[in-house]
């Protein structure tokens, strides 16, 4: 009787059998004929299995449909952002002020709304969150046109506060990224519009600080929520930190500071396996250590020392990171020793 149907009792909708070859309906079946189970619950059991699986054709369509609807999601928040750019590029000039304004508040509503729906009802948090991420950005840009706010320094911290409460309620590294373009707009905007500060050494030293101080935050961020995207930004941070310091003939301490933040990346790579850091810790020797040594050396000597001791720096971290891979001793010759 192997590989047959056997009738084990009497279901809600009449006799049923058990298949063989499965083995759940084997078990039902062993555990029948040990008395453990009569035939009605062995028949009641695999009725409720039957009802609890999921046809694999069935989830294949649901996965696909709600991957169209993730791929809705993001397309038309990209169209909003590519409509604003146009505008604002091209028509802006040509709008009046109550056009702006319903612009500008149809921009964070429409992200808005939809992603708190999504976000209430639970059906898909990610791009919920993805499109309230969105919506920091816009709140920026309404109170930009609303207020009239030229100096920038209202607009980003709203994008900057925003994305705050964002991260606080929802815990989404989401609203890192709005987070951190809000916070980097406000430091030049307050150094250069809030502070009274004379042209110069003072100017590059506060922007170039202020940089560095929106790094360390999302270090201490990214220790409580998703370190490899807060860490990852704080790199970015420091890496723009060199720029004003090297605008302003500070070459010897952009370099400083170049090499430390490449330096932490480089660790965080080794200890984390996070690659996203060696991108961005390239992009800093890459760039920075060639600029500074040019200056400092007012020669084109300078940049190919730079380039050589990039290249240096570069191997250096390839050896580490293929030795923490593969330790000694562990490599597949080690192992059939």
């Amino acid at each position: 009787m192997s590989g047959q149907k056997s009738p084990v009792g009497v279901g809600l909708g009449g006799e049923v059998t058990l298949p063989t070859t499965s083995v759940l309906g084997r078990r039902l079946r062993a555990l029948t004929d040990e008395g453990v189970l009569t035939a009605e619950q062995a028949a009641q059991l695999w009725q409720a299995a039957q009802q609890d699986r999921v046809p694999a054709g069935d989830a294949g369509e649901r996965a696909a449909s709600l991957g169209v609807l993730d791929v809705l999601g993001y397309v038309g928040g990209a169209l909003l952002l590519g409509a604003l750019i146009f505008v604002g590029f091209t028509l802006w000039g040509d709008l009046s002020r109550a056009g702006r304004m319903a612009l500008a508040v149809a921009s964070f509503a429409v992200p808005v709304a939809g992603g708190l729906v999504l976000e209430l009802t639970r059906a898909r948090q990610g791009l919920a969150r993805v499109l309230l991420a969105v919506g920091c950005f816009a709140a920026g840009f309404a109170c930009f046109v609303i207020i009239d706010d030229q100096d920038l320094m209202i607009s980003a911290g709203v994008v900057v506060v925003a994305s705050v409460v964002g991260l606080v309620t929802l815990r989404s590294a989401a609203f890192y990224l709005p987070g951190w373009a809000g916070a980097m707009g406000l430091v030049p905007a307050v150094v250069q519009n809030g502070l009274d500060l004379p042209e110069g050494d003072a100017l590059g030293y506060w922007i170039a600080g202020g940089f560095l101080v929106v790094g360390l935050v999302l270090v201490v961020a990214g220790i409580f929520l998703d370190r490899r995207v807060a860490w990852t930004l704080a790199g970015l941070s420091g890496w723009a930190a060199t720029i004003p310091l090297v605008a302003f003939d500070h070459n010897y301490l952009a370099l400083a500071v170049a090499t430390v933040v490449a330096g932490a990346l480089f660790v965080g790579v080794v200890r984390l396996k996070t690659y996203a850091f060696a991108i961005v810790g390239c992009l800093i020797v890459l760039s920075m250590w060639p600029v500074t040594l040019y200056q400092i050396l007012d020669t084109a000597l300078g940049v190919a020392l730079g380039l050589v001791a990039a290249g240096c720096a570069l191997i250096a971290s390839a050896v580490v990171l293929a030795r923490w891979r593969h330790p000694a001793g562990t490599t597949g010759r080690g192992r059939r020793a």
